[in-house]
């Protein structure tokens, strides 16, 4: 005989043999295992036949179902009304009655909203015992006071609101508002909005309406031509303001500074949007490639040694020449260059509209006055090298003066052709030494001279 609460778990064993089976098998685990259990429901009875070699075993369980112990309480509660609450019954299987308003019917711990004087019931069923609980719910009438305010607000303009300290807060909407729970929320307009912040003290409900009247923005702007020079870098600036944004902001150095540098690589328009509380700014600056000159420094030119040749350039406001050595005139617009070598001139130019260029020229130079001077000679009489003096074959040399010079600085030649020294001085062979020759000659319509020695060996 066993005995137990309603829904309790209880366990029926046999001795072990070989099988075994239950006649009585509803609520059972198990119809063939020697130690089924089942939960108590109502009186009930079990018979167990267990099989031996040559012997029958048969055990009858008769189940008498017990009632629970019933501990009733008594809970009086008062809240505010419309405050939110929550009741806590013992843990178990348990039910509500009544149910509605409740969080949850079937838990130990629901929520409701407190709306008038109420009573709820909770039965909680556990381990043979019965809890009953009673909530009596006395609610507090709530004074609800509110007050309302408005305010002129540009797009994006921030304010900030102030409210005394309650117990807690609640705004509605919650978009556009720095936190929905805090006494002191920013508020950033997007347009006009009413925000409405509900606030609880004790059992006073406090409404507060805050109505946020969208002003329009005031657009204006300014308009200025500029010219530039190609491949130049042109500054443009606005005010300072709380923001700013440049477009297009290719070849821009900033894109949202107030002052900003613009590489020009033709004519354009950029535009600048300045952005302040209540205000947009949009300026627009129409740049105009100026109509510039470009430097021409003349084509390449070919000049014989000696020669000289003008170089020019389109008309403008400065001119500088490098290098500036060979010329006349290295800050004019038609140098004459006498280079004595090939030379490559570089021209800087200024036009009238300020826009800087450059080009260049190279003049090539051809010697025709190439000469040979050899380092000694031998006057023995023998037909070779039996004279110094200069080789050439160019129709522009013409000599001027051609004079020798013995170590002791005595001039012992001198001559205004190109007829060689034989090595004599006043009728005498002068010795073996070196000496010094000095010349100077034309090429074309300019004078060189040339200094050098040779050797005399006899």
């Amino acid at each position: 005989v066993l005995s137990g609460c309603p829904q309790e778990l209880l366990q029926l064993t046999v001795p072990v043999a070989d099988s075994v089976f239950w006649a009585s098998s509803t609520g059972l685990s198990c119809i063939t295992c020697f130690n089924p259990s089942l939960n108590v429901n109502g009186n009930a009875q079990y018979v167990s036949i267990s099989y031996y070699p040559c012997a029958i075993r048969i055990d009858t369980f008769n189940i008498t179902e017990t009632y629970p112990t019933i501990i009733s309480n008594l809970h009086q509660l008062t809240y505010c009304d419309g405050q939110a609450a929550q009741l806590n019954a013992p843990p178990g299987n348990i039910s509500w009655s009544p149910t509605a308003g409740l969080s949850c019917g079937n838990c130990s711990n629901p929520g409701f909203i407190v709306n008038g004087n109420i009573q709820y019931i909770s039965a909680s069923y556990n381990n043979c015992l019965l809890y009953v609980d009673t909530f009596d719910i006395t609610a507090v009438p709530s004074l609800k006071t509110g007050n309302s305010q408005s305010h002129s607000l540009c797009l994006n303009e921030s304010l900030q609101i102030q409210f005394s300290v309650a117990d807690s807060i609640k705004w509605s909407p919650s978009n556009s508002l720095s936190c929905d729970n805090c006494f002191d929320p920013i508020i950033t307009s997007a347009g006009s909005a009413q925000f409405i912040g509900t606030s609880w003290q004790n059992c006073d409900i406090h409404v507060d309406t805050i109505n946020i009247v969208h002003v329009p923005d005031k657009i204006r702007g300014a308009r200025q031509s500029l010219s530039a020079c190609l491949g130049t870098d042109l500054q443009l600036q606005v005010m300072p303001a709380d923001s700013i944004s440049w477009f297009p902001s290719a070849n821009l150095s900033c894109w949202n500074c107030p002052v900003t540098l613009a590489h020009i690589y033709g004519s354009t328009q950029i535009f600048a949007n300045s952005f302040n509380i209540c205000e947009i700014i949009t300026d627009t600056f129409d740049i105009v490639l100026s109509n510039n000159s470009n430097a021409d420094a003349g084509l390449d030119r070919n000049i014989s040694l000696g020669d000289e040749v003008e170089l020019g350039s389109a008309t403008g406001l400065t001119y500088l020449w490098q290098p500036w050595e060979t010329l006349d005139c290295p800050t004019c617009s038609n140098p004459i260059a006498s280079p004595e070598e090939t030379t490559t001139y570089y021209l800087q130019f200024t036009d009238s509209a300020g826009c800087i260029s450059y080009d260049s020229v190279t003049v090539f130079v051809t010697d025709n006055c190439l000469m040979f001077i050899p380092n000694a000679f031998t006057p023995n009489n023998d037909g070779l090298n039996d004279f110094f003096g200069l080789v050439s074959d160019s129709p522009s040399l013409e000599v001027l003066s051609f004079e020798i010079y013995n170590r002791w600085g005595e001039r012992i030649y001198e001559s205004n052709t190109a007829k060689g020294w034989d090595g004599s001085h006043n009728g005498k062979d002068c010795q073996t030494d070196v000496y010094i020759y000095k010349l100077k000659y034309l090429c074309g319509t300019t004078d060189y001279s040339k200094l050098g020695k040779f050797s005399l060996i006899r």
